[in-house]
């Protein structure tokens, strides 16, 4: 089935946030800001494109990461 993937494939994910996907749950001494972590931003993404391209695999099939170009700032204010 992979000959039916193209380029412009797209697929909403979403992530309900709670205390344990936020830096300060990693920080020891709390001080970390309570902003959605970097790690689970990636983590996100990943997921999604997994969930994209999970109807062009085959059974016993996966996909695999190659490169990730990441910029997570603060929102605007």
């Amino acid at each position: 089935m992979i000959s039916a993937l193209s380029t412009g494939l797209t697929h909403i994910q979403s992530l309900d946030i709670h205390d344990r996907l936020i830096v300060s749950a990693a920080s020891p001494d709390g001080a970390a800001p309570p902003a959605f972590s970097t790690a689970f931003v990636v983590g996100l993404i990943e997921w999604a494109c997994i969930e994209t391209l999970r109807p062009y695999l085959e059974d016993g099939e996966q996909t695999v990461g190659h490169h990730i170009y990441v910029s997570h700032v603060a929102p605007p204010r």
